[in-house]
């Protein structure tokens, strides 16, 4: 029960200037001692003592006397040493006699009864041995009266001592039960190990040698002492009954000694003086906080503690419940707990503290100590210690105790037990916290982007499990032949298997898929696993994945593999205004169409140095700016086309605000925990971009200052040209747009701080130019990746034929590297756009930003 006792027990023997770990404890178990009762009190050996006694009074010899000194002086040492403070008074001799047959025959009896425990040890002839000792000695025995003043307060003691003629004290039978010294001698303090694997079950020992002196000789001791720490392996938000339970078990035995021994009945008590707790790595989520004290709070439910102390018979089993309002703040907390017979804990600023189990008392009264303490063959267990899985992030959570282990040897009357320290057992056990288990990441590549027909690309799936805590057991990833629409055909097998994955580690599957006729293909997949150990094999992990770009088939005549549409992808999600984005090699005119829309001219002729390879030149790029909140909510489909024939065709997900251009509100939120644990993102919503964009990332913390640059541009660009995007003092960050329109021009350029001047695609359709420019091919555009810049301030400026039109300034914000993959993250911003309404946004790879996937 030591859990709940802890901070009730002080350390005693600290306060009083012995040595650090020294404690007077005392048991009230059965009534073998009157503690601080009227009257005389004799040890607890009964009837045999009292015919001791009585045999004495026979033949004791009239006038007779001892010389008491070196008793006195014995027995101040004993209480020294057990009763700090105590002091000897008014011994006395009762009566004394000779030592004769009678005597010795009581004092056999006797001996056996004391030692009983210890003859196999001390050998069958070792009572006949001492008792030749005394007679040889010349030993004179005597019934004394006593008493040891404490606090004012005199206790009174009779005992039976032996004598040699000069008066040395050679036995007694009260101070043969005391101490003057005690040696506790721990074989090797335990060092924590570090743990690489979940351990749902740890067992910590310590064990020792324990030696105890007295006036008349010294006994060892051995000790060993276990502490059992078990957790359910797999906790989840959903069960949420896991228990942690702690199991101690003790065993002591005898190491020989000299002399004749201290009646030393080794026993272990746990916690008093120590740092006595029971930690839950999730703060807040164990029955008693993080901390199991009497003054903390506890929250509802059911315990149970048991306790066996074989050496004395008495044991414990008790269940109750626990259901409590309020905390004392600094105070003590008072709480009644039903159960078999009063049970009671106060708190521990209070000045009496009682807890009943039964038959065992643990109390605090008046300076006191009584603790129930186990001697060999005895054990405890405490169970039922719920534990409950939370949000904090942390795969993983830990249950540990940090228990010290007192050997105690009991004592007699208000010579009260003394403990020394021998040890502190720290088990540990682990456990999974399964609602928040890393799930797996995709990555999806091919060896070519463009193949001809006939010939093959091989596409590989590499599964990382991201999971510091739990293995992944098996799955397979499945090939979604539906998806490769004709173009491309398996040629190996559409199911591949895949075998454990460590944690942290990784494992490739590969699919070689056939050209058969030109297009434009997604690669699509299904891929499904199984965790190891602990997670239960019912919990599995599901995913849809798909190669980012597509794969461009030709003819074999070199047709129709040289375009590629890069954004939107197959199963995307949009919002706001975005960018229909890609390259095609030599085209005249490239097109796009919405659902059953009419075909839209697309800017065309970026510079793409990435094209350089598959067209031989770089103004392959073509761009359109859209606003997808037009489209409405739902699915869609575009297709997209070079000189009239459709090379790309994706069907994708649109999510609004309720509106087609959102006016007039503002938002920033905190994302946490990403792109990674311990990091967050923070995001605000950007009225021109109708979606959010990045504001700052920790722990690099972005200062920003609005500029106090001007939007420059020339006389002619008001009337027939403009900058839409980026703005003065607007925020970028992933994969953007610049856009515009200029009326009648044969070059629109950008150049972005001091870089050299990047052609734009121009010539889309703008219905919305027709009035100022009497025409509607006007629009430019130019995909860009702002990560590429760096966090912090940047400037742009737009040239039409050689003139420059607009100058901004604006601020780019990064998530530390230039294109960020591998990563996932969803989040519910709430009441947004206005009170009562949540958007959620998800982060999107390709467009290196969140997008908005819901709105409710």
């Amino acid at each position: 029960m030591g859990f709940y006792v802890l901070e009730l027990l002080q350390d005693i023997g600290r306060a009083r200037g012995r040595a650090v770990g020294r404690v007077l404890l005392s048991i009230l178990v059965i009534p073998l001692l009157l503690l601080s009762a009227p009257g005389h009190a004799m040890n607890a050996d009964g009837v045999l003592l009292r015919q001791l006694a009585a045999t004495i009074d026979a033949e004791a010899v009239a006038g007779r006397t001892v010389e008491l000194s070196d008793f006195a002086r014995k027995a101040q040492a004993s209480i020294d040493f057990m009763r700090p403070g105590g002091q000897l008074r008014e011994p006395r001799a009762m009566s004394v006699a000779p030592w004769s047959p009678a005597i010795a025959d009581r004092f056999t009896a006797y001996l056996w009864e004391l030692y009983r425990n210890d003859l196999d040890t001390l050998g069958p002839g070792w009572i006949t041995q001492v008792l030749g000792g005394w007679q040889a000695a010349g030993g004179q025995v005597a019934r004394l009266s006593w008493s040891v003043l404490v606090d004012g307060v005199s206790h009174p003691f009779d005992s039976v001592a032996v004598f040699d003629p000069a008066g040395k004290l050679l036995f007694d039978t009260v101070l043969i039960r005391t101490l003057t010294d005690v040696e506790t001698a721990p074989d090797g303090l335990e060092r924590a190990a570090l743990q690489t694997k979940v351990a749902a079950s740890d067992t910590k020992t310590v064990k020792g040698r324990y030696t105890v002196k007295n006036f008349a000789g010294s006994k060892n001791l051995t000790y060993e002492v276990s502490l059992k720490a078990e957790v359910a392996p797999y906790i989840t938000a959903a069960t949420n009954d896991a228990a942690a339970t702690m199991t101690a078990s003790v065993k002591t035995g005898d190491a020989g000694g000299s002399g004749i021994w201290p009646v030393a009945d080794p026993q272990v008590y746990f916690g008093t003086g120590g740092s006595y707790q029971l930690t839950n790595s999730e703060a807040a989520k164990t029955p008693f906080k993080s901390r199991i004290w009497v003054s903390d709070v506890f929250q509802d439910g059911s315990y149970q503690v048991s306790g066996n102390d074989l050496g004395s018979g008495i044991s414990f089993d008790l269940s109750f419940g626990v259901s409590v309002s309020g905390k004392g703040v600094g105070g003590s907390v008072g709480i009644a707990i039903p159960g078999p017979g009063p049970l009671i804990l106060v708190g521990s600023n209070s000045s009496a503290s009682e807890l009943f189990l039964g038959d065992v008392l643990y109390s605090d009264n008046a300076g006191f100590r009584y603790r129930g303490n186990f001697r060999n063959g005895g054990n405890f267990k405490l169970s039922n210690f719920l534990i409950r899985t939370d949000d904090n992030p942390g795969e993983t959570g830990s249950v540990r105790a940090s228990i010290p282990v007192y050997m105690a040897h009991e004592g007699v009357g208000v010579l009260n037990l003394t403990g020394e320290w021998a040890g502190t057992l720290s088990p540990r056990a682990d456990y999974v916290r399964g609602d928040h288990v890393k799930q797996p990441t995709y990555t999806v590549t091919a060896d070519r982007k463009t193949v001809q027909v006939g010939e093959d690309v091989t596409v590989t799936v590499r599964i990382d499990n991201n999971s510091s805590a739990v293995a992944i057991r098996d799955g397979s990833v499945a090939l979604d032949a539906g998806a490769l629409g004709g173009v491309l055909t398996p040629k190996s097998a559409t199911v591949v298997s895949f075998g454990t994955i460590d944690t942290n580690g990784s494992q490739s599957v590969s699919f070689v898929l056939t050209a058969v006729a030109s297009g434009q293909v997604t690669f699509q997949a299904d891929v499904e696993g199984r965790w190891g150990s602990p997670v239960p094999p019912e919990v599995t992990f599901r995913k849809k994945i798909s190669l980012d770009d597509a794969i461009g088939v030709g003819d074999g005549n070199g047709n129709g593999s040289k375009a590629q549409l890069e954004s939107p992808t197959q199963d995307s999600f949009e919002s706001g205004i975005g960018l229909i984005r890609g390259w095609a090699c030599d085209a005249k005119t490239v097109e796009i169409q919405i659902d059953d829309g009419a075909k839209l001219r697309v800017a065309y002729g970026t510079d793409r140095d990435d094209t350089v390879e598959a067209c031989g030149d770089t103004d392959n790029g073509f761009g359109y700016t859209i606003n997808w909140n037009r489209f409405g909510d739902g699915n869609h489909t575009l297709r997209a086309f070079v000189d009239g024939t459709e090379f790309a065709k994706v069907g994708f997900t649109v999510t609004t605000l309720g509106t087609e251009f959102l006016q007039g509100v503002s938002g920033q939120y905190t994302l946490s925990n990403f792109p990674q644990t311990g990091r967050d993102v923070t995001v605000r919503w950007s009225e021109p971009h109708q979606n959010f964009v990045l504001m700052s990332a920790s722990p690099r913390r972005l200062d920003v200052v609005p500029s106090t640059r001007l939007l420059a541009v020339s006389p002619r660009a008001a009337a027939s040209a403009q900058l839409e995007s980026p703005r003065q003092d607007s925020f970028e960050s992933g994969v953007g747009l610049i856009r515009g329109w200029v009326c009648d021009a044969n070059a629109v350029e950008i150049q972005i701080d001091d870089g050299a001047k990047l052609r734009v695609a121009y010539g889309t359709d703008r219905d919305d130019t027709v009035e100022a420019c009497g025409d509607a091919n006007n629009g430019f555009g130019y995909t860009i990746n702002w990560n590429r810049f760096g966090d912090g301030d940047h400037t742009l400026r737009a040239f039409v034929d050689g003139s420059e039109f607009a100058k901004v300034g604006f601020t780019v914000t990064t998530l530390g590297v230039e294109f960020l993959q591998g990563v996932t993250g969803q989040y519910t911003l709430a009441n947004f756009p206005q009170t009562g309404r949540d958007v959620t946004v998800r982060w999107s790879e390709p467009h290196q930003n969140f997008v908005i996937v819901d709105y409710r």
